[in-house]
């Protein structure tokens, strides 16, 4: 799940991440917003990311979730993905969590990036 959305968002496919993200972000956030905070994303990256690498990976219950995020209301387990990426722009660092959405699905919950230092 967390390869597909950054590669749609290496296409510049705003509409198919959408269409990855869950209900939390679709909850507190309109299509119209997320969209143009994904828009700006694309901005500042410049392009598509020539290198991806993992730098680690964990699971976090849902009260250490919620005390990063109060407004969050994930019930199971959170699959946190942490990258450092290479774009045309710059290198960044990409937090990207990827929860059971309420049908079950895997979704992304979040997604925060970055400059690398």
């Amino acid at each position: 799940m967390a390869d597909e959305y950054l590669k749609l968002l290496d296409r510049n496919d705003a509409l198919g991440a959408w269409a990855k993200v869950g209900e939390q972000i679709k909850r507190t956030t309109s299509k119209a917003e997320w969209m143009a905070r994904i828009r700006a994303w694309l901005e500042v990256k410049g392009g598509a990311a020539s290198e991806r690498d993992l730098a680690a990976e964990r699971i976090m219950t849902p009260e250490e979730v919620r005390s990063m995020s109060p407004e969050s209301t994930v019930t199971g387990p959170v699959y946190a993905f942490f990258y450092i990426s290479a774009y045309p722009l710059g290198r960044f660092l990409e937090d990207l969590y990827i929860n059971r959405d309420c049908d079950g699905i895997l979704r992304v919950g979040g997604h925060q990036h970055q400059p690398a230092r």
